[in-house]
């Protein structure tokens, strides 16, 4: 009796053994490990609010002040677009950087003929009233608009320009909380005697006296971004003031997020604005 109770503990422990071999087994199945997610986004990255401006509205390798550009940029997420106006000597406003195109100087050349200038092979030279049609169907008022005046030295030359300017304005209901840019103060003057109240700012590579920027109660103060070197009793009277800095033409990723970390540059300008938006947090 004790031997056979002896053989089936021995045959039970025997077995035990063998079941747990095979439960262990390197052949026995494994439950996979998910792959890890693999993004090409980069990091995204904390502007402390400083808002992007599209340059002469590029965007990629559309180019610069057409149509297609514009478009890109209003359906897309940069803050705003800045882009030049010229008017015809008929006084038809285009958008245009350079004073000719085309060997015609815009100032002294009648709209019908500017209108049949092509920027490159399948875009004319675009009117101001065909941007604004296309800002008002889009209807996308989160991208700001940065209208660059382009005045001669012809002073009824350019009293007519805002006129005009001012109309188109006022004809697409285009809000005050966009901006004009200007180079010479008498252009301000002709604004106000137009009763435009928008935003202006005015552009210089030539740093200027602040207190004259506040006295002329001037929104913005838009300048190269080499000068903008701030004295802190500069930038406490910008900030107490609350006169916005626009910096322009700032072309390198880690120049633009250093600015943005200033405290006191409200937006910067850049050529970049897809690579820079695809970054902003």
């Amino acid at each position: 009796m004790m031997k056979n109770y002896l053989l089936k503990i021995y045959l039970l422990t025997v077995f035990s053994i063998l079941v747990i071999s095979c439960g262990s087994r390197e052949d026995s199945p494994v439950i996979p490990t998910p792959p890890k997610v693999v993004t090409n986004e980069p990091p995204k990255y904390d502007f402390k609010g400083t808002k992007i401006i599209a340059h002469r509205t590029v965007w990629k390798d559309s180019p610069e002040n057409s149509l297609s550009s514009f478009e890109n940029i209003v359906r897309r997420n940069a803050h705003g677009i800045e882009f030049d106006i010229r008017m015809s000597a008929d006084g038809v406003l285009f958008v245009y950087h350079d004073p000719t195109i085309n060997g015609f100087q815009i100032s002294k050349t009648d709209s019908s003929v500017l209108a049949k200038q092509k920027i490159n092979d399948n875009e004319y030279l675009p009117t101001l009233e065909e941007f604004l049609v296309i800002y008002n169907q889009i209807e996308n008022y989160n991208v700001k608009l940065y209208f660059d005046f382009k005045n001669t030295n012809d002073y009824a030359y350019n009293n007519i320009f805002v006129k005009k300017f001012v109309e188109l304005l006022n004809k697409y209901n285009i809000s005050e909380d966009n901006t004009i840019c200007f180079y010479d103060f008498r252009i301000l003057s002709f604004l106000r005697d137009n009763n435009s109240n928008h935003q202006t700012a005015f552009v210089t590579d030539v740093p200027i006296n602040i207190d004259k920027l506040i006295s002329l109660k001037v929104t913005a103060y838009a300048l190269y971004f080499d000068k903008c070197n701030f004295t802190d009793e500069e930038i406490q009277k910008i900030k107490n003031n609350k006169l916005k800095i626009v910096v322009w033409t700032v072309n390198d990723i880690d120049k633009i997020k250093n600015m943005s970390q200033l405290g006191y540059v409200d937006a910067i300008m850049t050529d970049i604005p897809d690579k820079v938006m695809e970054i902003y947090k």
